[in-house]
């Protein structure tokens, strides 16, 4: 007996193909894909706006409005959620998790009126380390102004170094422009309206 012989003797490498278990197989396939439709469905759940989403620029271009809760996302779900109920016209049990996920899809607009947007403390919070850190690096930097990837990457515009002021832009627009600031001394710009997060961080916004 050879060896490729012996290998397709074991059960796992057989190939089955009576009609008990291409249904198994294809039940796998659909607890599967709609468990993969539910966590997406939590995701779009819990979104929140970005606290340094740009709204004059990608709103421009957005047939559907950020803040509406029947996004792009929505509507997929929407679709694959009733495709997904299609095993209960076969009476098969297995389409009621089809069904409870297109409950889901369908109340989420009534549960959320409008996507809600990220807190400023939110933001700052899951940046607060990083942004210490680049502080401790430029302590003795002599540049005014830095923009690099690793500002960028942290959703930072730019940042400023006035007087041992660390001014971290999320946006400069115009009168729009905010973000947070790093001062031990408390001094804060007179061009900026800051209100103290903790220690020596605050929040601002340009006058």
């Amino acid at each position: 007996m050879t060896i490729k012989k012996f290998i397709q003797m074991l059960p796992f490498f057989k190939k089955s193909t009576s009609k008990k278990n291409i249904e198994k197989r294809k039940n796998i396939l659909y607890v599967f894909t709609i468990s993969i439709l539910t966590y997406i469905l939590y995701r779009e759940y819990t979104y929140e706006i970005p606290y340094n989403y740009d709204y004059f620029v990608n709103e421009l271009f957005s047939f559907i409005p950020i803040r509406s809760t029947y996004s792009w996302t929505w509507i997929f779900l929407l679709g694959m959620s009733i495709l997904g109920c299609l095993p209960l016209f076969k009476k098969k049990l297995i389409g009621i998790i089809g069904l409870l996920l297109f409950i889901g899809v369908i109340i989420k607009p009534f549960i959320i009126k409008e996507t809600p947007e990220q807190s400023s403390i939110s933001f700052f919070k899951s940046r607060k380390n990083e942004m210490y850190r680049i502080i401790q690096n430029l302590k003795k930097s002599k540049q005014q102004r830095i923009i690099n990837k690793e500002i960028e990457n942290l959703g930072f515009e730019q940042l400023e170094i006035k007087d041992n002021t660390y001014i971290f832009m999320v946006r400069s627009l115009l009168d729009n422009g905010y973000g947070f600031l790093y001062s031990r001394s408390g001094k804060i710009p007179l061009d900026l309206y800051a209100k103290k997060i903790e220690g020596s961080w605050y929040t601002f916004s340009l006058k």
